[in-house]
């Protein structure tokens, strides 16, 4: 009896051929540099034929004389990078020397540590189990339990191309199992596609190939190495430094569910960043429940925060446990997200802060005012006038409690138009309002403002001044003193997170942002931020008033001096055209709208930076006396702690003043976390 060395099974050699497989005992592998049918490696186990081969890797059945057991066993074997040969029938492996010995020794370093990496996980069901690795005839092999069945690929092909959604949860559930023991482990796969799901006999599913799986904590994570299959990867594992973890992970689960789904292999992330033409799953078919297209498009969101932060959330979302909103009404409620986090805090801000509360407002009861009606006008995004109105209102609930001889009547204005309108009112004298947001408004129309002094100096008397950053050194100018600001924002680089490499991921000092500029791809320049860089630019006139700005869109167009206006600025940086968008904090929530996963932050550290008081505020030169005094008490009323947080937290408008509310907002806001680090390298002034 002798054993046939592909099926395994043993038969009568007088056969001449296995009659269970037809296997020819002694035939010749398929390539001439696959290990020939019966070598024996590390004393006990016997190869057979092959299995697959890759890119990396012949894969080949085995016998372990030992165990009495079929296996698999993987021969590290870079076939694809051209640096390895093998004479015909002999094991040894050729490699060829200088830089391609060095390439090949890193490699099997690597792979060996694929082999420790499965074999952590040898109880869990849905991971393959790996029994041996060892070094042998110049390379490197892992034992595995052979798996009888077929991939996932397979599966979804011999099926007409997809699968009914039953069996794509039952797979997905399967994976997501499997990662949630990876993850726990501190290891992302990054390398999850149909190629590596496995589909036993017994109907277990099996998740294979570790080969690009790393650690996602700790300094490895900055240079992961550039493993993936198109399709199925997110942006960001197409970079070598970027921040990976669970949630690459689950952007390729997410992406095999939709080609399991619907029959379509989802678009590159790197060209869904360019033009997003991915479909949700239920408009290819409406029998796809809603919510689970939500989840699956949650799960391939460009932008990484908005993806399923663990496999948890996922599995639930998935399993109808949660209601999910699709990406964009995700994107669009994120603000509303952000201020329910913002509530739960801000309840333990003001239990904290009770005592100072009561006494800021005792203190600001402490003088009378005479009987008046006043006019606000209020800027708000979009059409939600309404919603404007009772915003501002909530905002003067104290002054309304303290105040309320005072009649206060709101006027909420599309930002759009509200520039124009407010022009108008001041120019013409008709419905002029009383308090105003003035940042639109240059020192030409100071004469139609009155001094808001008294409100800075309340803030002094009560020792209030000392909680805002910049305030003080502000009011200095005699032409500050008619406007109030409530919030300020500072540079920073957005950086493409495909081309952008900086020295950590977050941060660029001057030198690092000058040699980036120079040698990088292209940078555009918003030009509401330009006089926010100064000397940081060198190709930026300031005698040209900043009114045309050097785009470098391509080699070709570096340095050449060729000049764009505004919307060609922008528009090359949110097409994504350039390397770098040197622009303010105040352009992210449109960068993430327009261009969402296409840039990193990247604050700017050890310079001289500009930034910019911004969300300023005045009282009209027209209004009363009493309607003066009222309006300057509630700009006021509007620097208080509780206010800073509904405007600059809640909703957006800048980064706040208020020290303990900007700290907050850092907490909140991890893009941005660090820059309180360089706020005293800042010198401000008035937008």
């Amino acid at each position: 009896m002798i054993r046939c060395l592909n099926c395994m099974q043993e038969f009568d050699e007088q056969y001449g051929v296995c009659p269970n497989c037809g296997h020819i005992p002694g035939e010749d592998p398929k390539e001439p540099f696959q290990l020939r049918p019966g070598v024996v490696l590390a004393g006990r186990y016997v190869v057979g034929t092959a299995l697959g081969v890759g890119g990396f890797g012949i894969t080949y059945r085995a016998w372990d004389n030992t165990l009495q057991k079929m296996l698999a066993i993987k021969e590290y074997y870079p076939s694809a990078n051209g640096i390895v040969n093998r004479v015909p029938g002999k094991p040894q492996v050729i490699v060829y020397s200088g830089n391609r010995a060095v390439e090949f020794e890193n490699g099997k370093v690597r792979f060996l540590a694929e082999a420790r990496n499965m074999a952590r996980f040898n109880t869990h069901p849905n991971i393959v189990h790996v029994y041996d690795f060892f070094e042998e005839n110049g390379t490197a092999y892992i034992v595995m339990e052979f798996l009888d069945g077929i991939s996932y690929k397979q599966f979804i092909a011999a099926n007409g191309g997809k699968v009914d959604q039953k069996v794509a949860l039952e797979v997905t559930l399967s994976v997501l199992d499997a990662l949630k023991e990876i993850h726990k482990a501190g290891i992302i796969h990054r390398d999850i596609s149909p190629d590596n799901v496995f589909i036993c006999m017994s109907g277990i599913i099996k998740l294979i190939d570790f080969g690009a799986a790393r650690f996602s904590t700790g300094e490895e994570e900055k240079t992961l190495s550039i493993i993936l299959k198109p399709g199925y990867a997110p942006p960001e594992q197409y970079r070598s430094r970027s921040k990976q973890g669970p949630w690459t992970d689950i952007y390729a689960v997410g992406a095999m569910f939709y080609r399991a789904l619907t029959g379509v292999m989802p678009d590159e992330s790197v060209n869904r960043m360019v033009q997003d033409r991915v479909v949700p799953p239920h408009e290819l078919n409406p029998e796809i429940p809603e919510n689970l297209s939500n989840a699956i498009m949650r799960a391939m969101a460009l932008n990484q925060e908005l993806r399923f932060r663990n496999v948890d959330q996922f599995r639930e979302a998935i399993q109808g446990q949660a209601p999910v909103r699709d990406v964009k009404e995700e994107l669009k409620r994120r603000k509303l997200f952000r201020a329910g986090i913002v509530a739960g805090v801000f309840t333990v801000i003001i239990a904290a802060g009770a005592v100072c509360l009561l006494l800021f407002r005792s203190r600001s009861a402490d003088a009378a005012l005479d009987d008046a009606k006043i006019l606000v006008w209020y800027p708000v995004s979009g059409e939600e006038t309404g919603e404007g109105e009772e915003e501002f209102l909530s905002m003067a609930q104290a002054y309304q409690e303290y105040y309320p001889n005072i009649e206060i009547q709101v006027e909420a204005i599309p930002a759009d138009e509200y520039g124009e309108r407010l022009a108008e009112a001041l120019e013409t004298g008709e419905n002029v309002p009383t308090v105003f947001e003035s940042t639109s408004l240059d020192s030409s129309w100071n004469e139609k403002l009155a001094s808001v002094d008294e409100a800075y100096e309340w803030l002094t008397e009560r020792e209030e001044m000392g909680n805002y950053y910049f305030l003080e050194e502000y009011r200095g100018a005699a032409e500050n003193m008619l406007r109030m600001p409530m919030s300020f924002e500072v540079p920073v680089v957005y950086g493409d997170t495909l081309m952008a490499e900086d020295e950590d991921g977050s941060f660029l000092g001057a030198e690092e942002l000058a040699d980036a500029l120079e040698s990088g791809n292209g940078y555009a320049v918003d030009p509401d931020a330009a006089d926010l860089y100064g000397e940081l630019l060198p190709d930026l006139d300031e005698s040209q008033g900043y009114e045309d700005f050097v785009v470098d869109l391509d080699a070709e167009n570096v340095g050449s001096g060729e000049k764009f206006d505004a919307d060609q600025e922008r528009a090359a940086a949110l097409e994504g055209k350039v390397e770098y968008y040197l622009s303010d904090t105040s352009e992210y929530e449109r960068v993430q709208a327009d261009m969402a996963g296409v840039y990193q932050v990247i604050l700017l550290k050890d310079m001289p930076l500009t930034g910019r008081l911004t969300n300023l505020w005045s009282v009209s030169a027209d209004a009363s006396p009493a309607e003066q005094k009222a309006g300057v008490r509630l700009l006021y009323f509007l620097m208080s702690k509780e206010n800073q947080q509904i405007m600059n937290i809640q909703n957006g408008r800048g980064l706040p003043l208020h020290r303990e509310i900007f700290d907050e907002y850092e907490t909140m806001n991890a893009e941005f976390a660090g820059i309180g680090e360089s706020l005293e390298q800042i010198t401000m002034k008035a937008r």
